[in-house]
């Protein structure tokens, strides 16, 4: 079953920069108490600090545009602060609101683990993800996490109450992750997620390990959104291996029904208690071997159907404002994105039409994944909802603008490299 993926949280990636110092104080809002021991950072950076004990923290980050500065604190609400070069310097004074301590002392004193014990294997598949990266991962505090399952909307949402700690052993990176929501609905099999993220690099045990690092996050960055939005504003993206495609496509109607009868007997499972290993095809169709050949076929099919294809050059669609150096992507129409190397993902099929603009696609070679090269990868991404999107000088864009599907959203959270990433050559 394949689900689709949203990440809501801004990624920053450096292009132009210049190195500045952020300096602040953290404070309670009530009573104006300095914050001890408050984590503050750079959203999705490896940039990060901790307050002293007078409440006071400096950074010293790489860049320009916008960025999304974050103060954590077990006892006090999560705060999110945007700032833009140009801005005046000064010292930021960063009230935080002091958490619910009833809630917590509820949430706190039932069984910590339970919900983890019934929801792991979910969890884990669609937050972290399947591909070989995911199985290097391990979540080190599983006990922060807070289940809930509404069985009326069929919807799975998890939280947490202290920073989740996943450790990436294939990229070499603790993951010091706040995670708002996780969502995921057996009714819609869509995952949305919302978190800001702090990274810190693991200590390689030797040079073999430092080597794969390296490796790994070259692997993890090709071909993935961040790649494609530097390329984008850079203006290089078809040097960088990626072929931009507008399409008219519809969801295959009947692989969805099938998907939506496994996810049923998926949530009727987790709601008494048994095994996810008990559905399978053969339970759902209750024996009968013709429904499961069925099954089988239909969920081995393409999950979207392509009408009509037409390439499209993005430097037609971009406009840069020379005054603050952003940039505006403007896209009315679903693209899908070809790049042109595959390292383990897990594979998307689309159908297309015999005759195709851009591709050598004959009546016996209608998915790709049959013919094509093998190291052929494919996204579709959609702008919503103003069907723009603006690219900040260092890379910067709101998430929440882009909806993804295929290559570039099955990586999940094994795939995440921080904004400060460069690729070496």
């Amino acid at each position: 079953m394949r689900t689709l993926f949203f990440v809501c949280f801004i990624f920053i990636s450096t292009i132009a920069c210049a190195q500045v110092n952020i300096s602040g104080k953290v404070i309670s809002s009530v009573g104006s108490l300095p914050v001890a021991g408050a984590s503050v950072y750079i959203n999705n950076s490896s940039v990060g600090t901790t307050t002293n004990d007078k409440g006071e923290f400096t950074l010293k980050a790489d860049y320009s545009g916008r960025i999304d500065l974050v103060v954590s604190h077990i006892s006090f609400k999560k705060r999110v602060l945007l700032l833009h070069t140009g801005q005046p310097e000064g010292v930021l004074i960063i009230a935080v609101d002091p958490k619910n301590a009833v809630l917590n002392e509820v949430v706190i004193t039932a069984d910590p683990l339970k919900g983890w014990q019934k929801w792991r294997n979910l969890f884990t598949d669609h937050f972290i993800g399947t591909s070989a990266f995911a199985k290097k991962c391990t979540i080190k505090n599983p006990e922060v996490l807070v289940f809930h399952y509404s069985k009326a909307d069929g919807e799975l949402t998890v939280t947490s109450r202290n920073t989740l700690l996943v450790e990436n052993r294939a990229l070499g990176y603790l993951y010091k992750i706040d995670l708002n929501t996780f969502h995921y609905s057996f009714k819609t099999l869509l995952v949305s997620t919302d978190i800001t993220a702090l990274f810190e690099p693991l200590t390689p045990v030797d040079s073999a390990e430092q080597n794969k690092f390296i490796r790994n996050r070259k692997i993890a960055y090709s071909g993935s959104k961040m790649d494609f939005i530097r390329s984008v504003y850079k203006k290089n993206y078809s040097r960088r291996g990626f072929t931009v495609i507008a399409i008219h496509l519809k969801k295959n109607p009947e692989k969805l029904r099938v998907q939506h009868l496994e996810s049923d007997a998926l949530a009727k499972a987790y709601q008494e208690n048994r095994s996810p290993n008990t559905v399978t095809l053969a339970s759902m169709a209750n024996g009968n071997r013709d429904s499961v050949f069925y099954y089988e076929a239909k969920l081995g099919e393409p999950d979207y159907v392509i009408r009509d294809t037409t390439s499209v050059s993005l430097r037609d669609s971009l406009t840069l404002d020379l005054q603050t150096q952003n940039a505006r992507l403007h896209m009315h129409d679903t693209v899908m994105i070809q790049y042109a190397e595959n390292h383990g993902v897990k594979q998307v099929h689309f159908q297309l039409p015999v005759k195709n603009v851009g591709f050598n696609v004959t009546e016996k070679q209608v998915y790709f994944r049959r013919k094509e090269p093998r190291n052929m990868q494919y996204s579709l991404m959609i702008l919503t909802p103003k069907k723009e999107l603006v690219i900040y000088p260092n890379g910067g864009y709101n998430e929440g603008e882009i909806f993804t599907d295929g290559y570039m959203a099955n990586g999940k959270v094994s795939y995440l490299l921080p904004w400060d990433y460069k690729i070496s050559n």
